[in-house]
C-alpha cells in the first residue's frame, strides 16, 4: 500500500471522484455547497493573515476539557474554542508523528506521501505547507522539541529558520527553551506575514514532564510506577502487568503532563497578543494521534486504530472580525484537510490541488457538512490496519482488505463488540467507502508506474535536499 515518490502532477485531483473522502471540487469551488457570503469575506480577511499550527503530541480528544472530559486539563484550549470553532470529529490520518504531520504537511494519506517509515522523507516533488506560505511570501519557521520533526524527514522543505530544541534525554523538559525560541523568532518578524509551527512534546511518555502540574489530579497516591517510558513500552509489550490502581495513576499522571502543554498553549496565545499578532493570525492546536492506557490491549500509540488512537482534538481561531458560523463542526474532519483549508482561506497558490484532504471552508462558515468517510492507517509492519471512520460507525481492515473489526460506534463508542457478519446495514457502507479509497489509491499507483520518465528538475530537488539536511 505505501507509496513513495509520487509525482506531483499525478496526485491533482486524485480523490475527486470520492464522495466526502476527496478535495478536488470542493477545494476549488466551494460556493458550489451553498455557501454564502461568509466564505468570500472570510478569505478576504485570511489574505493577509499569519498562520500557527501548534502540536500537542500525542493528546487524545476525550481527555480534553471541551470535549467533555471529567478533569480541568485544558482551560486555556478550551477559551481558543470557545473564541473559535472545534472539530467535534477530528480523526488522524495516522496514529503516530511522522506520518501524521507529513500528512499535514502535504494534504494527503500516508499511502500516497510515504513518509511513514525510518529512513523515508516527504517526497522533494511535492508541495508542503511551508512552501506554499514561502512561495506566498511569508516568513516560515518551524520551533520544534521533537525528533522526529526534523530536517532529514522533509519538515524543513520552505522552512527558512528550523528550530530543534530536541534532546537526547527524553526526560529533560524542553518547554521553557521552546518557548524561548519562539519568543525569540516572534520579535524578529515585525511587521512581515508569517507561517510559524510549534511542536509541544507534553503529554507524550514521559509522563513526568508536568511542569508545575505534578501530582495534581492523584495527590494521594503512595505507589511507584518507575520511569513511564519505560513502563509504557514494558506494558505495550505486554512484559509486565499493572494494577487497575496504578493504571488510574499513570492516566492521571498523563492528564497533568497534559496540562502542562495545555499552560504551554495558553503562553503561545499570551506571546502573540503581547506582540499584537493573535488578531491578525489563523491559530490551528491540534494533535498528531492519541495515546491508549490498555483500552485494546495496546499501551502508547502507532500499533492500532482504535478512537484512543485516532481521535485528536483539532480547534482554529481566526483573525478580528472573522467568526465562524457555528461553534463546533461535528461532521469528520482529517489532518491531511488542513493544508487544503488553509490553502482555500489564506491563498496559497495551488497547494489545495495537489491534496486529497478536504477544504473544510465551507463547513467553518455555514456550508454543510460533507465528508462520509476518514481514513486511517497504523503504522507499517505485518499486523498493520487501516480504519474506514463513518459518523457512527467504523470498520478495521487490513493490507489483504479484509473487513476484520465492524463497530457501531453510537451504541458502543468504546469498540468492544466486534459486529462482523452480523450488522450488513453497518458493513454496507463502511465497506463501500474502503474500497473507494482502496481502487483509487490503485488507480494512482498505476498512474505513476505508466508515467514517461522525464528530465527531473535537479537543481531545484538538490536544492530543496540540500536544505533538509542544512546545508543551505
Amino acid at each position: 500500500m505505501m507509496m513513495g515518490g509520487v509525482a506531483l502532477a499525478l496526485l491533482v485531483g486524485a480523490f475527486a471522484a470520492m464522495p466526502g473522502c476527496g478535495g478536488g471540487k470542493a477545494a476549488e469551488d466551494p460556493a458550489g455547497a451553498g455557501v454564502d457570503s461568509a466564505v468570500p469575506a472570510a478569505r478576504e480577511a485570511c489574505r493577509s493573515a499569519s498562520i500557527v499550527i501548534c502540536c500537542i503530541d500525542a493528546a487524545r480528544s476525550d481527555h480534553v476539557g471541551c470535549y467533555g472530559y471529567h478533569r480541568d486539563t485544558t482551560p486555556k484550549i478550551d477559551e481558543l474554542a470557545a473564541q473559535g470553532v472545534r472539530f467535534d470529529l477530528a480523526v488522524t490520518d495516522a496514529p503516530y508523528t511522522r506520518a501524521a504531520v507529513a500528512s499535514l504537511w502535504t494534504g494527503l494519506s500516508p499511502d500516497t506521501h510515504g513518509c511513514a517509515v525510518v529512513g523515508t522523507r516527504i517526497p522533494l516533488e511535492l508541495t508542503t505547507l511551508p512552501e506554499a506560505c514561502e512561495a506566498a511570501g511569508m516568513r516560515t519557521a518551524v520551533v520544534s522539541s521533537s525528533g522526529l520533526i526534523v530536517r532529514p524527514h522533509g519538515f524543513a522543505d520552505g522552512v527558512q529558520d528550523f528550530i530543534s530544541v530536541h534532546t537526547s534525554d527524553p526526560y529533560q523538559d524542553r518547554v521553557p527553551e521552546l518557548r524561548q525560541a519562539w519568543c525569540k523568532w516572534l520579535d524578529g518578524v515585525g511587521g512581515d506575514r508569517f507561517f510559524m509551527y510549534v511542536h509541544i512534546m507534553p503529554p507524550h511518555v514521559p509522563y513526568e514532564l508536568s511542569g508545575q502540574f505534578q501530582g495534581r489530579f492523584d495527590p494521594d497516591y503512595n505507589g511507584s510506577l518507575g520511569r513511564t517510558w519505560q513502563l509504557v513500552d514494558d506494558l505495550d509489550n505486554r512484559r509486565v502487568e499493572i494494577s487497575e490502581r496504578h493504571r488510574h495513576h499513570l492516566i492521571a499522571m498523563y492528564d497533568e503532563a497534559l496540562s502542562y502543554a495545555d499552560w504551554a498553549v495558553g503562553r503561545l496565545v499570551r506571546d502573540l497578543q503581547d506582540r499584537r499578532l493573535l488578531d491578525k493570525t489563523v491559530l490551528i492546536v491540534f494533535s498528531d494521534h492519541g495515546e491508549a492506557f490498555g483500552e485494546h490491549g495496546r499501551w502508547g500509540h502507532s500499533h492500532t486504530v482504535y478512537e484512543e488512537m485516532t481521535r485528536i482534538p483539532l480547534i482554529a481561531r481566526f483573525p478580528a472580525g472573522v467568526a465562524p458560523a457555528r461553534p463546533t463542526v461535528s461532521g469528520l474532519a482529517q489532518l491531511s484537510d488542513l493544508a487544503p483549508t488553509l490553502a482555500s482561506l489564506c491563498g496559497l497558490g495551488t497547494l489545495g490541488r495537489q491534496a486529497q484532504g478536504r477544504d473544510l471552508t465551507p463547513e467553518i462558515f455555514g456550508g454543510p457538512e460533507t465528508r462520509q468517510a476518514a481514513i486511517s492507517r497504523s503504522a507499517p509492519g505485518p499486523d498493520e490496519r487501516w480504519s474506514v471512520r463513518l459518523p457512527d460507525a467504523k470498520g478495521i481492515f487490513d493490507r489483504e482488505g479484509a473487513l476484520l473489526e465492524l463497530y457501531d460506534l453510537d451504541a458502543d463508542p468504546g469498540e468492544q463488540k466486534n459486529l462482523v457478519g452480523t450488522e450488513v446495514a453497518l458493513e454496507g457502507p463502511v465497506t463501500d467507502a474502503w474500497k473507494t479509497w482502496d481502487r483509487q489509491q490503485k488507480e494512482q499507483r498505476q498512474r505513476q508506474e505508466a508515467a514517461p520518465v522525464g528530465a527531473p528538475d535537479l537543481d531545484q530537488k538538490t536544492k530543496k535536499w540540500l536544505r533538509s539536511l542544512g546545508y543551505l
